[in-house]
């Protein structure tokens, strides 16, 4: 039999499904300009993330919430000039628990002439956060798969590689359904391995419900 709360959970469930396909979406947008192989790897691997994520949910009745997050930074490689950077990602919240999925690109910052490197990072991470009302701090981590080219002596070089992401930031909660948000990245990776400080905002159901006397 139904209840009230397998109905809630089914409503946020069909929700989130819904923006995880308008994210595969927008990405496809972008095919132009990526590396089809790639393009075509990324697109498989949203599509296991849209049949995995609402079977997730099913089973967890204590899910709170899920966020979109648009994010703007400057980026230092080890091994080149700084860069620039520009991300979206999908948050989904469950008690303290952290999962998102987002795709970001960074580039060299160069007025005159070719970037020495551009990549493309798909980053899957896990992570805890906490706070109180008006702030949250938060630490994750996972994997991100990359591609893109960087310059090799005289030569740029196209690669696809897996990076080790480790993530912490902090929000600010003007109202429950916005947050302002500073992050650091560190993404280890065998191509372009860099640290990355983005500003963003987060716009969705972000607070979690708390109990009375809390």
């Amino acid at each position: 039999m139904l209840t009230y709360s397998n109905l809630g959970i089914k409503k946020e469930r069909n929700k989130i499904t819904k923006y995880l396909v308008y994210f595969a979406k927008s990405i496809k947008l972008l095919n132009p300009i990526l590396n089809m192989d790639a393009m075509n790897s990324l697109l498989k691997l949203i599509l296991i993330i849209l049949l995995i994520f609402p079977s997730v949910l099913k089973a967890q009745d204590d899910f709170k919430g899920f966020s979109v997050n648009p994010r703007i930074g400057a980026g230092y490689p080890f091994k080149y000039d700084s860069g620039i950077t520009g991300s979206l990602e999908v948050c989904f919240f469950r008690g303290q628990n952290i999962y998102s999925a987002g795709y970001s690109n960074f580039t060299e910052f160069v007025l005159f002439g070719e970037e020495d490197y551009v990549t493309n990072n798909i980053n899957l991470l896990y992570g805890r956060f906490w706070g109180s009302h008006w702030y949250r701090y938060q630490v994750q981590g996972g994997l991100a798969p990359l591609w893109g080219q960087r310059r090799l002596s005289d030569y740029h070089s196209r690669f696809f590689s897996v990076g080790l992401v480790l993530r912490t930031g902090i929000k600010l909660f003007p109202t429950k359904f916005a947050a302002i948000s500073a992050d650091c990245n560190l993404n280890l990776n065998p191509e372009v391995p860099n640290v990355i400080i983005m500003f963003g905002i987060d716009l969705g159901k972000l607070m979690r419900a708390e109990k009375k006397g809390d």
